[in-house]
């Protein structure tokens, strides 16, 4: 983890997080705290999020995540995945609301820009992959596994999400709080 310029290593609560959307003025803004909380997304793939992409049914909450990545030799590959949300997990009313007054790309802004406002709202704590963290480690100590983290972390190597295996367990409990 020694390529990002924050030690990330520490676990972003449900608490601190209320507070950054608490601080934030701009529905946007209470979006994309949102949806890092809740899904770990990369800052490139809430960029890409449509109005399409944000599905609300009955009981749940499904976010299409788009991943874009440039190989070596094979120019982009481009993948995708639906992850699942309980209507009832936090911060999920900020997501619809945002998703319901905004057509087509849902955000017109560059990743450095994600990364300024998380700066902003968390005076200066936290960066976006705080999120990704905490969202691999809470799902690891929910008893999640191998597969299930790959996927949520939108990854095809297993050594990228080994590390999370190793987290403590506390019961099994992969919904999304």
């Amino acid at each position: 983890m020694g390529r990002y310029k924050k030690d990330i290593s520490h676990v972003v609560s449900q608490e601190e997080t209320q507070a950054m959307i608490e601080k934030a003025k701009l529905p946007r803004d209470k979006f994309i705290v949102s949806v890092l909380y809740l899904t770990g997304a990369r800052p490139s793939e809430i960029l890409e999020l449509k109005h399409e992409d944000i599905d609300v049914q009955d009981s749940q909450l499904v976010i299409r995540l788009v991943t874009k990545k440039l190989g070596k030799a094979r120019g982009f590959t481009i993948k995708e995945r639906l992850l699942e949300i309980q209507k009832t997990a936090p911060f999920v009313q900020h997501i619809i609301e945002y998703a319901k007054i905004t057509d087509g790309k849902l955000l017109d802004i560059n990743d450095s820009r994600i990364r300024q406002i998380v700066y902003e709202l968390s005076e200066n704590r936290f960066c976006p992959y705080h999120f990704r963290h905490s969202r691999l480690t809470k799902l690891s100590r929910g008893g999640a596994s191998l597969d299930e983290l790959m996927f949520w972390k939108g990854s095809k190597d297993e050594k990228s999400v080994i590390e999370y295996l190793k987290a403590k367990p506390i019961g099994r409990k992969l919904k999304i709080d």
